[in-house]
């Protein structure tokens, strides 16, 4: 694998590392953010039911009442009946319509006194309606499912019914309301801040009594069994599918001493929506985040790759440095190194007895020549040594390499690697350059303590490709 290939995993890596921090961090706090807003949601519908359930018997026990006054007054006064209708739909608003009825179903008393089509109310047979259906014969108060108005109202509606009772124990006639839904949705939602959830007030039939996701009122929304199997679990977030529409998650809640239920959702797609969001715009990080990594990689390794490509050059030539025209211009001119070095090893592999047989010999040579050589050194340096002159041996820059004895005795001390041209302003004063002869200076010296005069001469040699400048310091005659 490519140098290039390992540097850009190991930016990917070391970038993503952070991004796949920062990407749990967000999904913990949309977790978070759910976990919240479904103990909100538990708790809204507990607090739209007790409001349901508030709204629903305080408009009972009016009903209840307005029964027993009428069941006092009895049907001769229909001014005192008319007054106390007007009254109670001035305390409730939700109420659409109420009225006395005789026990026959006939309306003695009602308010508003005319319909729509400005028929009026009075006088009215309601036998075939479907709240004396549920009344007839009864005698406490009921509250009816969603049924559809006819006559003084329209639309779905829910009638209150409670019978008059006199002291006798007789029905003599029953107090019936019709609730305004939309009034009374507006009623018990005010104050709990559902704009944007999906609200359901469901009858024990399951049809909408208020329903804020839809307008058409006809079919149930959910059938009974379904409520019951919510109704029986924990109160809980649940998902609610739906055969139409977007499908919701919520909570059921019943309605206590109503056969009612309330449900609160937000829709399923919204959070769906925004978890699709947190991984679309961390992948599309992450995407950019790799290029990025590739790219860094590639500009990264390219001096590398220059140089690696400039040594294929020289070795499948044979020179040490290539001229300007010879530099490779592209990566993948590096396959010719593997190419010429596996031709160089097949060449090395057919000669591999020969390349012994030298090398045996060249070792042997070798160690020979090593031999003599020490042998040479040895004896050269016994002859500096011990030479009367002072004789000093340099590198090219300068710093002292070997001295002999006489030298070290006439400065007194030298220290290998010191500058011979600071040691000689120490002990002696220079008088003027000599002429260059063959390669050689002369140089005149005075001795700064006792003025004798000396003479420096210069040469220089070399050991291998290592310059040497030898210097021997006489005194003049």
């Amino acid at each position: 694998m490519r140098f290039r290939t390992y540097l850009f995993y190991l930016m990917a890596v070391t970038l993503s590392l952070p991004l796949l921090v920062l990407t749990y961090t967000q999904y913990m706090m949309i977790e978070q953010e759910i976990e919240r807003e479904n103990t909100l949601l538990v708790e809204d519908a507990s607090a739209l039911s007790n409001n349901v359930k508030g709204r629903v018997l305080a408009a009972k026990g009016l009903v209840t009442m307005a029964a027993n006054v009428y069941a006092l007054e009895g049907q001769q006064n229909h001014y005192r009946l008319n007054k106390i209708l007007i009254g109670l739909r001035d305390a409730l608003p939700y109420f659409s319509n109420v009225h006395f009825d005789s026990p026959e179903g006939v309306t003695v008393a009602f308010d508003p006194p005319r319909n729509p089509k400005g028929e009026s109310n009075i006088g009215v047979d309601h036998t075939q309606r479907e709240h004396w259906k549920l009344v007839n014969g009864q005698d406490f108060p009921i509250v009816s499912d969603v049924i559809q108005a006819v006559g003084a109202a329209s639309g779905p509606i829910v009638n209150i019914m409670s019978p008059a009772v006199n002291e006798k124990g007789t029905v003599v006639g029953y107090a019936v309301s019709a609730l305004n839904l939309r009034a009374l949705y507006d009623e018990v939602v005010a104050g709990l801040g559902l704009k944007d959830c999906v609200v359901w007030i469901l009858d024990s039939k399951g049809m909408p009594i208020y329903a804020n996701d839809r307008s058409d009122y006809k079919d149930a929304i959910m059938p009974r069994e379904e409520i019951r199997k919510y109704l029986e679990g924990p109160k809980v977030v649940s998902k609610v599918n739906r055969p139409s529409g977007s499908n919701l998650v919520g909570v059921i809640a019943p309605i206590e001493g109503l056969d009612w239920v309330v449900g609160i959702f937000k829709r399923a797609e919204d959070r769906e929506t925004m978890v699709l969001s947190l991984i679309a715009t961390n992948l599309l990080i992450f995407l950019f985040l790799l290029l990025f990594s590739f790219m860094m990689a590639r500009f990264a390794c390219k001096p590398l790759t220059d140089n690696v490509s400039r040594l294929m050059l020289q070795v499948r030539e044979g020179r040490a440095v290539p001229t300007p025209s010879e530099k490779v211009q592209t990566p993948l001119e590096l396959v010719e190194l593997q190419k010429a070095f596996c031709r160089l090893l097949g060449k090395v592999q057919s000669h591999q007895s020969e390349i012994k047989e030298l090398k045996d010999h060249s070792s042997s040579s070798l160690s020979r020549e090593l031999e003599l050589t020490r042998d040479d050194a040895k004896f050269l340096r016994q002859i500096i040594m011990s030479s009367p002159q002072s004789i000093v041996i340099t590198d090219s820059n300068g710093f002292i390499r070997l001295a002999s004895e006489r030298a070290v005795e006439q400065f007194g001390s030298i220290n290998i690697g010191t500058s011979f041209k600071r040691l000689l302003r120490t002990k002696f004063e220079l008088e003027d350059s000599g002429s260059e002869r063959s390669g050689s200076d002369l140089v005149k010296l005075k001795e700064t303590a006792t003025g004798k005069e000396f003479l420096l001469f210069k040469s220089q040699s070399y050991i291998g490709s290592e310059k040497r400048e030898i210097y021997v310091l006489s005194e003049r005659i």
